[in-house]
């Protein structure tokens, strides 16, 4: 399964049932999974180790002596991942204590569901690159589920190879570090053949054959003058 499928599975932290019961409905409708509710520090701990969820929501007022912010950075020892805060607290002793555990957002309740929804969709989409990021940091992100890997050369379309010739790929790492501004045919010329004498329609097909290999979408030709990258 490609990474752009996966089934992000998320923990709730939360001693209220009602609520708790309303945020998994919630993650539900956004096509993730739940991997559990805990109501205590004790029991988010032993589900956070049974199940490695992708991201906590995490109440902070919780049954016993621990509360959700110290939770949470037992959890960290374990593995760091994304963390939306819920609580009724606004005052400045409990934001900051939870700032420090720097977090994926805070929600206040009673919670707003359209608010938790686009929380959970900006963690799991941060999530999403960090993760790339760990996995490869050298894999550049062109758009339209097109990567580009500036160590082997190699371009993906999602997690598919799309075969390119040499010429191919040193043109596209050019415009990826031109990062957006024009790339000059004669830049392109000097770069990729050299002193070697070529054909004025060489520069062009090249563009060409790497357009095609991006659906057009990506390389934006200025006539007479280069190409760059959209």
């Amino acid at each position: 399964v490609g990474r752009m499928n996966k089934k992000y599975k998320i923990l709730i932290v939360e001693d209220q049932p009602i609520t708790a019961m309303d945020i998994k409905q919630t993650i539900i409708n956004l096509g993730y999974e739940v991997v559990g509710i805990a109501k205590s520090h004790e029991s988010a701990i032993k589900k956070f180790e049974e199940n490695i969820p992708d991201l906590v929501i995490m109440d902070i007022c919780l049954n016993g002596e621990i509360d959700g912010i110290d939770t949470v950075k037992q959890l960290y020892k374990i593995k760091e991942i994304p963390v939306i805060y819920l609580t009724a607290f606004t005052d400045d002793v409990t934001i900051d204590r939870a700032i420090e555990t720097n977090p994926s957002s805070y929600e206040i309740k009673p919670f707003n569901r359209a608010s938790l929804n686009s929380s959970i969709k900006i963690a799991i989409s941060k999530l999403n690159n960090n993760r790339y990021e760990e996995m490869n940091p050298n894999r550049v992100d062109l758009g339209h589920k097109y990567y580009f890997d500036m160590d082997t050369k190699e371009l993906f379309y999602e997690d598919n190879y799309i075969k390119i010739s040499s010429q191919e790929s040193a043109l596209l790492a050019m415009l990826i570090k031109a990062k957006g501004s024009i790339v000059s045919n004669k830049q392109i010329e000097y770069e990729i053949w050299g002193n070697n004498v070529i054909s004025e329609s060489s520069v062009r097909t090249l563009v060409w054959r790497l357009r095609t290999k991006l659906e057009y979408k990506k390389i934006e030709t200025i006539p007479y003058h280069g190409v760059k990258l959209l």
